[in-house]
């Protein structure tokens, strides 16, 4: 049967006789319909990191969004976002539509910073989405006649 908590994870019994009687439960997760693939964000340097993806099997446009504390909403479906909209429930919108590649700059230096993509279907629906994090560098340089970091300015 089909989990009814995600509709991804499908769960299987069966039982047997190995002189007694038995039951095995298996089960295993599909990966969620139309998602973007190999979503990652590296740090490059004190205030910027690249957020990097591959589009779906469909080739479906894609929403990328950034939190800084982790918290996402649901896009609506059938409502295309623009840079700088914000996504009801959290996460701002960064891009939208066909690249693969998105420069986040102007960070905090040493923060960390959540992203979200999704896939915008044909159906005028949003996928459930891929998430990702990174942390921008925060180097310390030494200086005599003491240590300071780079996030000092």
């Amino acid at each position: 049967t089909v989990d009814p908590r995600d509709d991804l994870t499908f769960w299987f019994t069966n039982e047997y006789y190995d002189g007694n009687k038995k039951t095995k439960v298996a089960v295993w997760k599909f990966p969620a319909c139309g998602d973007v693939d190999n979503l990652a964000a590296e740090a490059k340097s004190t205030s910027k990191i690249d957020v990097s993806w591959t589009p779906n099997d469909d080739g479906d446009k894609v929403l990328l969004a950034y939190s800084d504390d982790g918290t996402f909403g649901d896009p609506t479906d059938g409502h295309e976002y623009a840079v700088g909209d914000n996504i009801s429930g959290g996460g701002i919108v960064l891009a939208y539509g066909n690249d693969t590649l998105y420069h986040h700059t102007g960070l905090d230096c040493g923060t960390k910073y959540y992203y979200k993509a999704w896939s915008y279907k044909s159906d005028d629906t949003y996928s459930d989405g891929a998430t990702t994090d990174a942390t921008t560098w925060n180097d310390t340089i030494t200086v005599q006649p003491h240590d300071t970091s780079a996030c000092d300015g």
